[in-house]
């Protein structure tokens, strides 16, 4: 029964690190993201002034 207990947390493990590295890839995302519409905001208010 240890064993069987030790096994579902190296499970849950897993688990976690995958959503965790999908959750990462979705951040990188958005900082790459984020800085090209302040880019692009920027520009805008150059342009109004």
């Amino acid at each position: 029964s240890l064993l069987m207990e030790n096994e579902e947390e190296n499970v849950d493990v897993e688990v976690q690190k995958s959503t965790g590295s999908i959750e990462n890839e979705e951040n990188e995302k958005a900082k790459i993201e984020i800085p090209q519409k302040r880019k692009r905001q920027g520009k805008n208010v150059l342009q109004q002034a």
